[in-house]
């Protein structure tokens, strides 16, 4: 009887590169959609981007000096963030139509004199 190669590592061969596939197509998949819903959300108007935002996620986003909408970095300068981010336009800080005191545009209240934003 001729020698006949075992075929279990072709095997194994095979659908470890067909599970790389599958799952590198479904991750370029999903990354095309994420950046599909960044874009449309980056087209919305400035009022209705800062109120989809969760203001928890702003928060920590703006603690790690990020942009809450584009999560790209922004420079701080003398330790002071930007009043827009320079990637996607949002407004990050505003000046309080009442009292005047720069607070973050995510707060729903001024901090300094408890006016609604």
């Amino acid at each position: 009887m001729p020698y006949l190669p075992s075929f279990g590592a072709y095997i194994r061969y095979g659908v470890g590169a067909l599970l790389t596939f599958l799952v590198g197509r479904a991750l370029i998949r999903w990354l095309n959609g994420y950046l599909a819903r960044k874009q449309q959300e980056q087209a919305a108007p400035q009022e209705q981007r800062q109120h989809t935002i969760r203001y928890e996620k702003a928060l920590q986003s703006l603690a790690r000096s990020q942009c809450p909408s584009c999560e790209r970095s922004l420079p701080r300068r003398e330790g002071v963030l930007p009043n827009y981010c320079m990637h996607c336009g949002l407004q990050l800080q505003h000046d309080c139509s009442q009292c005047g005191a720069l607070h973050y545009a995510c707060f729903p209240y001024c901090p300094s004199c408890g006016k609604p934003a």
